[in-house]
């Protein structure tokens, strides 16, 4: 499917508004097709996804959890990138090694209290959810999102899918209690970008949202034992650790965070006086590594004090 005239035609006539519905079907098939290569399935996403999916600001769909194929309803805005995937991909075109390695992880390991800062509209939180209930009845998933344009999303699919124990906080994750500025991105599409590191991306001004440490929150929610804390925070992973000493100290929990480039050596430097070793999150499954080595085609990182051993969990 390359990027031929006629194809371009194809295309602009099933994106016209009387076939975007049309389109937007016969493209979630395409991609979730045994028959085409994902190089081909690429292709006709980059043709067809963001044309099919003008003016669809809020839509109601179904998402399937892979390995176990319990149906999730997800509610997105299909003008920004990471709801445009899930809509069009389900759990097939975003983060793919990082969904593996969380579903792996929290199946093999039996995580059933789990903390996750950057929940952003749920696409990780929704995946523990259900992997923890099915380890525990009791289990509870607590996730945190300050940018309330974001929240609003990620607290309406929690609420489409009860039961699963996920409880939402719109407060901002840090080193300090009481409130934060967070900085907005300049492209209103890319709300994932949102960070309290003024400067990491081109922003537009500020908001200030309420802070807390995760010290304090195991402590005021009164959290007998926490087996996962998850990071993706926009190049705030150093302050939610500084947050967290006594709660890493306790519990000793696995840590999945993504390590961005300026802040590999802040993080390595973090642990250098622990017992927590490296496990890079790759295509290959989870690779042990010496160090934290930013990489921008795999972003993420398992730290824990437990060897690992694909299927296994533990050595």
């Amino acid at each position: 499917m390359s990027r031929h005239p006629i194809l371009e035609t194809l295309a602009s006539i099933a994106t016209l508004p009387p076939c975007r519905s049309a389109t937007r079907t016969l493209l979630r098939n395409l991609l979730h097709s045994p028959s085409l290569s994902l190089r081909r399935k690429q292709q006709a996403f980059n043709l067809l996804a963001s044309k099919a999916s003008a003016g669809i600001t809020s839509i109601e769909t179904n998402a399937v959890v892979p390995k176990d194929g319990q149906p999730l309803q997800i509610s997105l805005n299909l003008h920004e990138d990471l709801d445009r995937r899930w809509y069009y991909w389900g759990y097939a075109g975003y983060e793919v090694e990082s969904v593996s390695a969380v579903w792996e992880l929290a199946k093999t390991r039996k995580y059933t209290t789990i903390l996750e800062v950057g929940a952003n509209i749920g696409f990780f939180s929704l995946l523990l959810g259900v992997a923890a209930r099915s380890n525990s009845e009791t289990s509870a998933v607590h996730v945190f999102e300050p940018f309330d344009a974001v929240y609003q999303t990620l607290a309406k699919n929690i609420r489409l899918n009860p039961g699963l124990g996920i409880y939402s906080h719109r407060v901002a994750v840090c080193d300090k209690i009481g409130s934060v500025t967070l900085h907005l991105p300049e492209d209103p599409t890319a709300k994932t970008n949102a960070s309290l590191v003024e400067g990491l991306f081109k922003q537009s001004g500020g908001v200030t949202v309420p802070a807390t440490t995760l010290d304090n929150f195991v402590e005021t929610e009164q959290l007998a034992k926490v087996d996962l804390v998850k990071l993706d925070c926009e190049g705030a992973e150093p302050f939610v650790l500084a947050g967290s000493r006594a709660l890493i100290e306790r519990d000793h929990p696995d840590i999945l965070i993504e390590v961005l480039p300026p802040y590999a050596e802040t993080l390595q430097d973090f642990f250098a006086s622990t017992d927590y070793t490296f496990y890079h999150v790759t295509d290959d499954g989870l690779v042990p590594r010496k160090s934290l080595v930013a990489d921008t085609a795999f972003r993420d990182y398992l730290i824990t004090t437990r060897p690992w051993v694909a299927g296994k969990g533990n050595c």
